[in-house]
């Protein structure tokens, strides 16, 4: 007897569903496939993949005014190529920017006509020849410039292609890099050897005092100014730092006071937490008596800051015997 096949139920049930018809194997296999390839285009969509722990500061603290410190930023670009591709970089209050340059990595072109560094806004590079996949490094010199703005400052970066910007490669929300410094008024100190020495003999005679500068904070001084504050009588003289003598023209004699201007170049080596730097002068009076000289430091030399931090360091005394028929003086 011959056998007859059943017809297929199940998948006539299912063509009645699928709009009362099925749709040939070929069709339906190219139809996932257009649909997994769009899936993934979307995962490989273009992006930036900034490298682990960039962008990022050569250093975590720096010295308001002196300090210049580089930012690194290393990135990929992933999928396809920028198009009018742009660095951005939104600067905060009392932070400028000197310079940017390629410092290694793969080929990058910056175009940096119609800027004019130090900048101190937020600005944009056109960057262009950037192969994707390929990791780039830019450099920018970064530098706080104002006294009154200390504390944390963070600098943001985006890449953009055709003005729009892209996002980080696996976060497709994000669009942003940030990394932070800590700026820092230095917070010297000084301590004085023999700062009260006993009364000396006779008018001839000075005494020569030892300080020792240091910075407490982490953060480097290279500059700085010192005045000693004195009475009309009192000559200082013999000025020597970190065991050179100080140039003489660096120096301001007047009545009351002697400001020494203690230049990068005068310094040779930041002082540091780590490196203190040893200062000494040499006192004489034309009068008996009890006399003090009082050193403080004005930091910066120079700059957005008024007329700089002042802080007192130290105090010292000077004392000469009182001889009937002469003058004295008597500090307190």
């Amino acid at each position: 007897m011959e056998q007859k096949s059943l017809p297929n139920r199940r998948a006539k049930s299912v063509c009645a569903v699928a709009a009362k018809r099925c749709l040939p194997n070929g069709l339906l296999r190219a139809l996932l496939t257009l649909l997994l390839l769009a899936a993934v285009t979307g995962l490989r969509a273009q992006s930036v993949l900034w490298m682990s722990g960039y962008p990022s500061f050569s250093v975590s603290t720096a010295s308001v005014i002196t300090d210049e410190v580089d930012l690194n930023l290393h990135f990929q670009i992933i999928a396809s190529p920028l198009s009018n591709g742009k660095l951005q970089l939104e600067l905060p209050d009392g932070i400028e920017i000197g310079n940017i340059v390629r410092n290694g990595g793969d080929a990058v072109t910056l175009n940096l006509d119609g800027l004019e560094f130090p900048v101190s806004n937020s600005l944009e590079i056109p960057v262009s020849g950037i192969a994707i996949n390929r990791e780039i490094h830019l450099q920018a010199k970064v530098r706080a410039i104002d006294c009154s703005q200390t504390g944390t400052k963070t600098i943001t970066a985006k890449i953009l292609s055709n003005g729009t910007v892209i996002p980080l490669n696996g976060y497709p929300g994000v669009f942003s890099k940030s990394a932070s410094l800590t700026v820092l008024i230095p917070n010297i100190m000084a301590t004085v050897d023999n700062a009260n020495p006993p009364t000396l003999s006779n008018m001839a005679s000075s005494h020569t005092y030892q300080v020792t500068l240091s910075v407490s904070n982490n953060v480097a001084v290279k500059e700085l100014k010192l005045e000693l504050l004195k009475q009309k009588y009192t000559t200082l003289s013999n000025f020597q730092f970190g065991g050179a003598p100080v140039p003489i023209e660096a120096i301001t004699f007047m009545d009351s006071v002697v400001i020494l201007e203690l230049t990068p170049d005068i310094f040779v080596q930041p002082m540091t937490d780590a490196l203190s730097k040893q200062f000494s002068f040499t006192a004489q009076s034309s009068i008996g008596g009890s006399l003090s000289i009082t050193g403080k430091s004005v930091y910066p030399l120079a700059g957005n800051c008024d007329e700089g931090i002042i802080d007192e360091l130290f105090k010292v005394n000077l004392s000469y015997p009182v001889t009937t028929g002469t003058g004295a003086l008597t500090s307190n």
